[in-house]
Formats: C-alpha cells, structure tokens, sequence
C-alpha cells in the first residue's frame, strides 16, 4: 500500500495520474547517442526512489541543455509508466520514450544501472557502465573491469556523473565556459554582450540564431533568463501560447522579475486578455522603477482606468505568506480555495496549499519520519502555489497517526525561519480549529465562510459537531470573510462581528476566454437551443423541478456537467445529456457552445439563500444569461440573470434569455471588477490595514440599496428575510416586520430560524415562539422506510391520513442494495413506483443519505429490520405488520427497539408485547377493502381478460426453500382449462437473480401473472379460491373471506431455521 502510495504521488509530480499496481521489478531509462541508462530495481524504490527520481530529473535536465539527445525505455509496466511521466514532465523534443526493440539499435557510450543483469550485454556494445551499487554485491565481479565502473548507489548524484562524463568524453560540455577563473565582473561583461547579441538577433528578425545562442546559455544564466528570452522569441513568433508558459516559468525562479511580468502584460494585451494584462504591467511597476519612469509603461491605465485601483493596490503590497487549509484537493476541478490561492501567488505571495488528508491502511513500513520526509519532498507547485498533501493512517478503523498538523506547524516554522513576510493562515473548513489552536508560532488567521454550516439537511460535509467547531473558529480568527450576503448579514448583524468583510466568489476572464470556436466532439450531435447546468448534484438540487423543466421543453437540449453525488438523475429522457466531470481547464469549450446556464436549486434551503455560485461566473464568463430560482445571489449585484420559482416562470425566461442580446463590453467589465485577482486583493489588504468602520457602513449602504430595489422589483421572502436581518441593529421595528413577512410567505428553514431569533430579541410571547418552532419541524416528523412497493400498500392510508392532518411524511427508498447484482432490479423498480405514486404527496429520501443526515425524525415506521444503524435516527420507532408468519424472524431480537409495534390482531399482540409495547389496531391496509370493494373489483376485472364462466384461483407462492412452485407449479398449469389462474409473485421472485429459475416457469407457463407493484386487494375482490403456502398472506385471505388451500410440501426445516420453525403459525394451520 505504502509503495502505492509513493509511486502515486511521484507520477503526479510527474504529471501523471493513473494509478497502477505494482507487479514488475524494473525500470530501464536510457539517454540516446552519448546516453546515460539508469536500470532502477524493486528493492530500491522504497528506500532510495523519491531522491533518486529527482536526480534524474536534474540530471536529464543537464544533460539536454547540453545537446545530449535523451531517450527513456521501461523494460515492464510499471519502467513504461515511470518513463512516460518523465517525458511529460519535461515536454520536451529532446526527450522520448523508445521501445525494446530500437534499444541496442542506439549507439550509447555511457549507461548508469543500478542492476548487474544489463551490464555484460552493454559492456558488448563497448558502452561504458557506471554500475551503482544497492547492497554491495556487484563490486567482486566488476572490479577489475576497465569499463565498469563502481559508484556508490545511496549517494548518487548527477553532479557527480556529469563530472565523471566530462572526464570520459575529454572536453566541457558548453562552449560558453564560465569557470572559477572568470570573476564576477568579467562575467557580467561577458553576459551582457551575449545579452546584446540575442537582443540584436530577435531584432533583426535572426529568431533561429537566437534560439541557437540561448540554448548553447541553458545551465550558465539563471534559469528565469532563460525562459524569458524564449518567451520573447515566442513573442516575435506570434506564439503566444508559448511565450505564455516561458514566462511563467521564469516566474517560478524568480517572482520579483520585472521583466518577465512586463512581457506576461504584453502577450495578454495581445490576446485581448486586458486584465490579466494590467495585474501583470502592475506587477512590472512594482518590482521596477525603470518602468515606471520610462516610456515602455503602458498606456493601458489610461485607456482602461478601471484598473488604476488595482494598479495601486498592487503596488502597495507587502508580500506574505499564506498557508491554506483547503477544503478540498487539487485536480481538476477549481473551487474557491484553489483560485484564491493562484491569485495571492499571482500578485507576489508565498503560498503553501494543503490539501485535505488522504487515508491510507497502516502497515509495518509506514514509518511516521519517512511518511513525512515524503511528503515534504513531493511537494508541487502549481502557477506560484506549493501544494502538499499529507495523509492519515487508519489501522482497523481507527486512526493511528495524522501528519496533518505536524506538516503545518512544519512549514509555519520553516517560514519564520527562512522568509520575510508576515504568515497568514486561511481556513476553510469549521474542524481546522483543531488544527490552528494547536500550532506554536507568530500568524494571523482569516477564516473563510462559504458554506451555512448550519444545514445539515442539504450539506452532506456537515457534521453536528461542525456548529460547534464553527463557532470557535470564528472567535479565534482575525478576520472573517463571508462569499455571500446572507453569511455577511449572519456574522455582522446577527452575531455582532465587526472583523467580518464580503468576498463574494469571482472568474478569471482568461480560463474562459477562447482563441476560435472549437466543439467538443461530445456536442456535435446535441441539438441548439442547449440549456446548462454545471456543477455538483446532490441534495440542494431541485431534481423534481429541473425533470418537469426538461419535460416541458422537449424542443431544448439539456445538459448536466458535473457530478451526480447521490444519484439523483437516473431518469432517462430524450433531450437530457449527462457529461459527467470535466477537467476545468476545458469547460470553456464546453460552455462556449451552450446557450442559457441554469441553477435549478431547492431555493429554500438555508445553504442555497446563503451560496454564491461560482458557476454563475463561468456561465458570464462564457457569454450565458443566467436562470436560477431565487437564491438572493443571483441578483445581488448581477447581470444577465432572472429568476424563477415554478416550472411555467423557468420557461418564460427560458425563451426570453434565449432572444436575448448580450453585450460583451457590459460582461467584460463585470469581469474586470469581479475576478479572482480583486478578491486575493481584497483579503490580502484586509490583513494587511482591518477592517474600519467606514468599509463596513459602506458595504451595509450597498447592500441596502441593492436590496431596496430588489424587493421593490419582486417581494420575495429570500430578499425579504435579508433585509430584515439587515436592519436588526438599526431598526428594530422592520427587523420584525420583514422577517414576519418572510417567515408568513416560505416554508424555508433558514427563514424561520431567523424570524425565531427576532421574537426572541422582541420577547415575544411563547406561543408565537412555539408556533415557528413547531413549524421548523413538521417536514421532519414521521417517515416510512420502504424496500419493495408491497409496503407502499402497507402504509398508504396511514401516509394518507397524515397528510389530511397537514403533516406531509417523508418515504425513506432503501438504495443500500442498489449496487447489488441481485438485488439491484428490487431497488430500481422500488425507486421507480415510489415516484410514480407518491412524488406529488411526500418528501422522498434515500437510506445512505438518511443515515449521513444529523437531523432526527421525531417517528421512523419500518415493517422489517433494516440494520442497527437506524434506532439513532428517530426519536421514536413503529413497527407495522403485513402478516404475522414466519415467527422466528418476525418475533427476532429487535423488536426490543421499538417503541410501539402496532399489531393487526390478539395472536400477534400475545407474541410481541413482551416489554408492554405492543397496540391492537387492526389492518390498515384493508380500509380501502371496506370502504371501496365494488370499485377494485371494476379495476380489477378491466386489468384481466378473464373468462366470466370459470371461477378465479389466486395463487400465492413465497420464496425460496418455503416455495411450492417447484413441487405444486406442473400440477397448477394442469387446472388452467378449467380455471382462470392468477399468480400474484413474492417480490422476492419477481426481482431478485437467485429467483430467475422460479420467475421464468411462472411467465411461461401462466397468462395472468403480477407482482408486488399490483395492488392485492384488486385480486381479491375477483378471487374465489386462494392457493397459499407458507407466507402470511393468508390473513389477507381472512380478512377477503375467500375460500383458502394451503399448498403441503416437504422442505428442510434446517435451511430456513432462521425464518421459521413448526410453531409459527403457517406451519401449525395445517394441522
């Protein structure tokens, strides 16, 4: 697992993320013409592999930089991966991958191994070997060779074989030979005229001689140099692309460059990219007096005087250093934390991301040291942004060690020790407190909140004890920033915490800009008009609303991008498409080609009312209109964007926003005055001078006013309760008037939360306190727990019944089997009758979410048990019955949990009510039977085309061991001339695969066959006789007054032991 585990993290560094099993020995490297073969054996990786890797990277390095053609060779699996990472790293012509069989057809005069089983065939080649040593058995047998040479394997190093190389080959490797003889002096001179020939060539249009001159200077000048003068020779070549990346990667030795970021302004301003332009002539200013007193400054603050504060504040900056505690991993996907990160780097920061910890198993060479020595050393680094990722280790479930506070207090040490600069620490996450409180040195802390952490019904992150964490944290840091006006309002008016700015989320106009109008080929056969959605789906999407939207507008594509989390879109529908993820560097592509972005999310969960959706940006960025329902976010200080409550208003502005001319120029510097640039600048001016009194007044006076118009314009709660809250301090009596407003409009739980505090700062009397908080929890009161639709008819009039009562239950769909082969068909024809139903009527659930849920019903009904895991998750459990068979398993050991068993009659009451817990209430689920029974026998006689002259048999076999269908199914078929025969499945026959052969000879050999979806008491009405054998349908029987047989067969009693036994009562009836 360890070795997994490093190898995983190298070939990242390499970037390469496949991961792979370890099965090979040996890795083979090998350097074409004056080669270098490094032979890297299975033994080594564990002790010496990180070191080792590095070296040859700075090893190929040097040698390409000197005209030596480099060629990689995996003799295995896991030689081909590593070969193919390092090829990737580098990017480079002068670095390729060859196969076994254009190995010995290379000519190489120098090969390195680290394994002996090459070295005899090389030696034949009349290649020189540097053999290097693992354990000290190789050097008796190659001592006295003349063209073996020993090297000692735990101190390689490329310096030292470059040395040795020079040696062989008898000259330097570069003609420009700056030697300890040379004094610094003499070097600058002899730099600056090769400076001047370069500069003289680009000129002058000598762009090849150029390029000949810098790469003979590669491993002589500073490696910044190096990448910027490539960067200008790709400048002059229109190459921008290119000289882009040169650029950056000159940033990368050396960020206070001026140079290098005047060049970067100048590629931007070419590609049209006018703010990324002006943060890097920013930028050039800043390190750079020269520019700002010559002419080469750009005129582009004049034209653009949009960017003079930004010019300004960048100007000012005092770098520091920023350790950020994200909330999720570097990939491919950017959220928040990620783009703040890049834009503190960007604009001059130290930044150090880590990652959330990743889980590995214990095993005995997981040595803590080693661990992180490891993950110190794979550190990467992304656009300025140093990223590491410790790990936690589990043994048995339980953790062993972290090392995840032991690597921030590593690096905060680390950079009071080495950097200048105050040290900043961001937090995303509410557990983080955990980590900072513990931390011994000098910083200040900036808590990011972008999430309600309170919502623990559509958060599936959250935990209980995140409220608690969250609250500490926000005592503890210096300042809080808040993406949202709701979290704003929440922090300031509310809790009173006066050290808490508004940093809503942002763009980069470049990660979505495009050169043409490239289609992925995913597209080309989606139709025009294509509707979006982007981003993750679970619970706060509003999947019954966005289906009736896609239904209603079969003409419209629609197309989800991102990941279904809790498998909410599993309806197929003509003009839905679902993508899945897409790496963020090519979403711009994707919604470049769309034509309206939605936002289809539940618009009263107290996380939605509190979010500001980054992928509102993305689709302005990509020139979208913009259609959510009302999450205040949208409106707040937007453009191009409606929203919508009912399907019939989505379609409205659906068909508006596509006749809708969008400006650029209004998008564009919307852009410019919301990227991720103005927001690293913001919190970094923050900690840098506070937070006054007038910010704060000036930000309250903008929402205000924003807020003002908006609920002038619409009235709707979502705004109402903002501005409610936003006059608590202020003015008490429109703090209550609008939060009553709110709380008399919308069901919502973050409005009714709010309105509570406001009669409790109004001291309002407890009944109107008691009415919001009997409100807040009507939606959570009873639930039912359903596997199979034979319970729907179990529990229907109760579900019913409550409904008339004003409580609207939640059905709970049991998906632990959904990803079980053989249960699989039960859970989707469950979810699908469950909808058809019941979609209407109830709140619809699913198990694995409801057991990850921090919230309690107040009632949970079950028929069966269903895993301990349930008993916490209600505060009071019911038991209702089918019918009281089988009584091993009905009267097993759980029972004890239940509050009340409702029982249908004295026989089962006698068995069960052991603990006083059991109530006689008769069956329920034969209320319609009495009250309706010429209506079901009309509806059933329609659903069958029966003979009216022959009398009606039902037949009603379990399953498994206790069914008849193998001893009585041949006799039956033998009854159909003279019968009409009904057979009504066991939903265990009907669905599951260890069934198959028992479903099949029921469908071949009867016309009329049902199974658990089709309503039992329908049959009934038109049954005359009743076939049972061992199940408790015979008390449905009872209640029918059909006339009834039980089916006798012999069966081992030991295989269903724990289902039933010659005292339960379908074994004693037939006596």
């Amino acid at each position: 697992m360890y070795l997994k585990y490093l190898i995983t993290l190298v070939l990242s560094v390499l970037q390469k993320a496949t991961i792979f099993s370890i099965k090979s020995k040996e890795v083979f490297m090998v350097l074409e013409k004056k080669g270098i073969l490094f032979v890297l054996c299975k033994e080594m990786i564990n002790k010496y592999f990180i070191d080792i890797i590095e070296e040859i990277k700075v090893l190929i390095q040097m040698l390409t930089n000197n005209k030596f053609k480099v060629c990689l060779y995996g003799k295995d699996k896991i030689g081909e991966n590593i070969a193919e990472g390092i090829c990737r790293y580098f990017n480079s012509s002068e670095v390729t991958v060859i196969s076994e069989e254009n190995f010995l057809s290379r000519e190489f005069v120098v090969a390195i191994c680290f394994d002996e089983d090459l070295v005899d065939k090389l030696i034949a080649y009349n290649i020189t070997v540097f053999l290097l040593d693992i354990d000290n058995s190789q050097i008796n047998k190659y001592t006295n060779r003349d063209n073996v040479k020993i090297l000692d394997f735990s101190n390689f190093s490329s310096i030292k074989i470059i040395e040795d190389i020079n040696k062989l080959l008898a000259k330097p490797m570069s003609k420009y030979n700056f030697g300890k003889h040379v004094d610094s002096k003499e070097f600058e001179s002899l730099k600056n005229k090769i400076m001047a020939k370069i500069e003289q060539s680009i000129l002058e249009g000598r762009l090849y001689e150029a390029k000949q001159i810098v790469s003979e200077l590669e491993g002589i000048l500073p490696t910044s140099e190096i990448h910027n003068l490539k960067g200008i020779i790709a400048f002059y070549e229109k190459k921008y692309d290119v000289a882009e990346r040169e650029f950056k990667k000159g940033l990368l030795y050396d960020n206070s460059n001026s140079d290098i970021y005047y060049n970067l302004g100048c590629v931007y301003e070419e590609k049209g990219i006018i703010s990324e332009a002006a943060v890097y002539f920013a930028l050039a200013e800043k390190f750079s007096e020269s520019i700002e007193n010559s002419g080469e400054k750009k005129n582009i603050f004049y034209q653009y005087p949009i960017f003079n504060r930004l010019r300004e504040d960048i100007k000012k900056i005092k770098p520091k250093n920023y350790i950020i505690l994200s909330s999720c991993r570097w990939g491919s996907m950017l959220q928040r934390p990620h783009h703040i990160a890049k834009a503190l780097a960007q604009i001059g920061n130290n930044v150090y991301f880590i990652s959330p910890p990743i889980s590995v198993e214990f095993e005995e060479e997981l040595i803590y040291g080693n661990i992180m020595k490891n993950i110190l050393s794979q550190g990467i680094c992304v656009e300025g942004v140093k990223i590491y990722q410790p790990i936690c280790v589990y043994k048995g479930g339980k953790v062993v060690y972290s090392t995840y506070v032991d690597l921030v207090q590593f690096l905060l040490s680390y950079i009071l020790k080495e950097h200048e600069g105050e040290i900043v620490i961001v937090a995303y996450l509410p557990f983080h407190i955990n980590v900072v409180k513990n931390l011994k040195g000098n910083f200040k802390l900036v808590y990011e909140c972008v999430d309600d952490h309170t919502d623990l019904e559509n958060s599936f992150w959250v935990s209980e004890k995140d409220i608690e964490y969250e609250q500490e944290l926000l005592n503890f840091a210096d300042y809080i920033t808040t993406s949202s006006t709701a979290l704003y309002l929440q922090r300031i008016s509310i809790e009173g915490r006066k050290n808490t700015i508004l940093v809503k989320n942002a763009v980069n106009e470049v990660d979505f800009r495009i050169e043409n109008n490239y289609e992925p080929d995913e597209l080309k056969n989606i139709p025009h008009p294509r509707i979006v959605y982007c981003g993750a789906i679970y619970e706060r999407f509003d999947t019954d609303l966005f289906y009736k939207i896609v239904e209603s507008n079969p003409d419209k594509s629609f197309i989800v991008i991102g990941p279904d989390l809790e498998n909410k879109l599993t309806r197929v529908l003509p003009n839905l498409y679902l993508l899945g993820v897409i790496q963020h560097e090519r979403l711009k592509y994707y919604l470049n080609a769309m034509d309206v972005g939605i936002i289809p999310f539940k618009e009263d969960a107290q996380m939605v009312i509190s979010c500001d959706s980054i992928k509102y940006y993305e689709y302005v960025a990509s020139g979208l209109p913009v259609i959510g329902t009302f999450i205040p976010e949208l409106l707040i200080g937007k453009i191009y964007s409606f929203c919508a409550s009912t399907v019939e208003e989505f379609n409205t502005y659906i068909n508006k926003a596509l006749k809708l001319k969008i400006d650029k120029k209004i998008i564009r510097e919307f852009l410019w005055k919301n990227s991720w640039v103005e927001r690293a600048l913001t919190i970094h001016k923050v900690v840098e001078d506070g937070i006054s009194k007038e910010d704060l007044a000036v930000t309250v006076e903008a929402i205000k006013e924003e807020l003002e118009n908006l609920i002038y314009r619409y009235r709707h709660p979502n705004l109402l309760v903002l501005y409610g809250m936003l006059n608590r301090n202020s003015n008490r009596e429109l703090y209550l008037k609008y939060l009553k407003e709110a709380f008399e409009r919308s069901n919502s739980h973050f409005i009714k939360k709010q309105y509570l505090v406001a009669l409790e700062d109004n001291q309002a009397n407890e009944r109107e306190v008691k009415q919001v908080l009997l409100s807040m929890y009507k939606d959570r009161e009873v639930a039912f727990l359903i596997n199979t639709p034979f319970q729907y008819y179990l529990y229907i009039n109760v579900i019913n019944e409550l409904i008339k009562k004003g409580i609207k239950p939640t059905v709970i769909i049991y998906d632990i089997i959904k990803n079980n082969s053989e249960w699989k068909k039960m859970f989707e024809i469950n979810v699908d009758f469950i909808y058809k139903k019941l979609a209407d009527k109830v709140r619809i659930d699913y198990f694995t979410l409801f057991l990850h849920d921090r919230k309690k019903y107040r009632c949970l009904i079950t028929n069966t048990y269903f895993g301990d895991n349930i008993w916490s998750k209600a505060d009071y459990h019911i038991r209702m019955f089918y019918g009281f068979a089988k009584e091993v398993y009905a009267c097993g050991w759980w029972n004890i949990y239940y509050d009340t068993i409702l029982c249908a009659g004295k026989y089962d009451y006698s068995k069960l009510n052991i603990y006083n817990t059991c109530e006689v209430i008769g069956y329920p689920k034969f209320d319609d039977w009495f009250k309706r029974r010429n209506i079901l026998e009309k509806e059933a006689k329609k659903d069958f085309d029966l003979d009216l002259s022959k009398k009606v048999i039902l037949y009603v076999p379990t399953y498994g061991a206790l069914s008849s269908i193998e001893e009585w199914g041949k006799t039956l078929t033998q009854l159909k001339n003279k019968y009409n025969i009904i057979v009504k499945l066991h939903h265990h026959t009907a669905y599951l695969d260890s069934e198959k052969r028992r479903r099949e000879f029921i469908f071949n050999n009867f016309n009329y066959v049902v199974d658990d979806r089709y309503d039992l008491l329908k049959v009934l009405s038109i049954t005359d006789y009743m076939l049972f054998d061992n199940s408790g349908v015979f008390f449905d029987g009872i209640l029918a007054d059909v006339n009834m047989i039980k089916l006798e067969f012999d069966f081992k009693e030991e295989s269903v032991s724990w289902l039933t036994n010659r005292n339960s009562i379908e074994q004693k009836i037939k006596n």
